[in-house]
């Protein structure tokens, strides 16, 4: 079953110089239960990708949209970030943009708001967070720390533990690795097989490809907004186009 479809998504910038095209007739499919992978480097679209499926890039803020993007069917192009959180969608950003002056608890508990007619009990919000403190443990030695104390790693899987507490079915990681160390990298990673195995569907940008691909199903790869290839995992491992995107090989 496709849980989220993208159709034709194009996307520019307004700017003094003209607009500027930072998507280009994107489309993909993400099947529920998967992990699936977006590849490409710095600059190729990815994270403008995920902003406008959490409604960040919008209509409302001035961006020129073309085309559509459905989750379980419907569009969510004129639906506001808060709305696209409590239909089922959970994001961790690029660069985490945790409250680095609260405490990891706060933080936790600031990821269940937007959804909290959905999480309609304080029992319900806790076992989320004990969840999250069983998938990485650092977060409950460190819960009363402020979470701009902490070490890169812990700052990442704090974006990603803030993004659980909303509950999502798909949950969206812009960039989940990078910065990282390969321990914290590969803790991460065994992470992310946990919960993919407890039926949540997961769509990660990456520009490490050789992390991304390790655990994912499915992959697409992207170059100046475009969609250029596509396939297993298995494939797209030993396909020569992740050679010709990161190594400018054949070009």
């Amino acid at each position: 079953m496709k849980l989220l479809e993208i159709n034709n998504f194009t996307v520019w910038y307004e700017s003094l110089f003209g607009d500027i095209r930072a998507l280009d007739r994107c489309s993909l499919w993400i099947e529920q239960g998967n992990i699936s992978c977006l590849l490409g480097i710095n600059g190729a679209g990815k994270t403008t990708l995920f902003r406008a499926i959490s409604g960040v890039i919008s209509d409302f803020d001035g961006k020129i949209t073309v085309g559509e993007i459905l989750f379980n069917s419907k569009s969510l192009l004129k639906s506001k970030p808060y709305s696209i959180v409590s239909m089922g969608i959970g994001h961790a950003p690029q660069g985490r943009h945790i409250f680095y002056t609260l405490s990891v608890e706060d933080n936790l508990y600031l990821g269940a708001y937007p959804n909290r007619k959905e999480i309609d009990s304080k029992k319900k919000i806790e076992k989320e967070k004990d969840y999250v403190y069983d998938l990485f443990p650092v977060l409950k030695e460190r819960c009363h720390q402020k979470a701009g104390t902490l070490s890169g790693g812990e700052q990442q899987m704090l974006s990603i533990g803030r993004a659980l507490m909303s509950c999502p079915k798909l949950l969206l990681l812009d960039e989940p690795f990078l910065g990282l160390a390969p321990v914290i990298i590969e803790e991460i990673l065994k992470s992310l097989k946990h919960l993919k195995e407890k039926g949540l569907t997961i769509f990660l940008a990456e520009q490490n490809a050789k992390a991304a691909l390790s655990i994912a199903d499915f992959g697409f790869v992207m170059d100046d907004g475009y969609i250029i290839s596509q396939g297993d995992a298995s494939q797209l491992s030993t396909s020569n186009v992740i050679q010709e995107i990161y190594f400018g090989e054949n070009k």
